[in-house]
């Protein structure tokens, strides 16, 4: 995948001093298996997933489970109000980047769910160089890609156009994960199930000469 260089977070430990940290903000809970369930089960131990909406406690559960698949290392919940969004969503999204410093973030693709709008809308607005030194910037931010909501409003000119090969384990762990969430899987055909991510993945992944792989749209890398 197209990344920026590794930054030493001053730790003794050879492997932990280059370990980067990747923050995916998930709009509401299986959002971060629907765009980066390959990914969390990859890198686990250098993911952190946020989530916004206010879960049911049956939701709830099935993060759980489906964290307990891809092993990633910590979940945020911000519960926010259902109305979230504008300028009061931005300040939230710029405490979180101050709170875990990731050297990336993953943002929904603003397609035809309001929701994914307002929180690729406000952190863009976190990742922003800002006048303040104190204000976390950000070096690299890409976009997700959620399967069951393809149709965008207004044309963005986002590009999917970074790879990442999730091969083996990685799309299996994708694919148990979004079975976790019984309440929001459908039977086939449908693209929000275990057997269509198996799909998506081995069709996006023949495509660049591998078994399986995840895509996303680059905003800003630096390396």
């Amino acid at each position: 995948m197209n990344t920026h260089g590794l930054v030493p977070t001053g730790k003794d430990d050879e492997h932990n001093q280059w370990r980067r940290t990747r923050l995916i903000i998930a709009p509401h809970p299986d959002d971060e298996v629907l765009g980066c369930g390959g990914l969390l089960a990859k890198y686990p131990e250098e993911c952190v997933v946020a989530v916004c909406s206010i879960p049911s406690e049956t939701r709830r559960l099935e993060a759980a489970a489906a964290r307990s698949v891809l092993g990633y290392r910590e979940t945020h919940w911000l519960e926010l109000q259902p109305d979230y969004g504008g300028r009061g969503l931005v300040t939230v999204f710029d405490d979180l980047l101050d709170k875990h410093q990731p050297d990336e973030i993953y943002l929904p693709y603003p397609d035809l769910h309001q929701d994914h709008i307002a929180v690729y809308e406000a952190g863009m607005r976190a990742a922003r160089i800002s006048m303040k030194e104190s204000h976390w910037y950000v070096r690299a931010v890409f976009i997700y890609h959620v399967a069951p909501y393809t149709t965008e409003l207004a044309p963005t000119g986002l590009r999917f156009d970074t790879f990442e090969d999730i091969s083996g384990w990685p799309v299996v762990a994708k694919a148990r994960a979004m079975d976790a969430y019984q309440s929001e899987t459908a039977p086939p055909p449908s693209p929000s199930n275990g057997r269509a991510l198996l799909s998506q993945a081995a069709a996006l992944g023949s495509l660049h000469r591998l078994e399986a792989a995840e895509h996303y749209a680059a905003i800003r890398v630096i390396r």
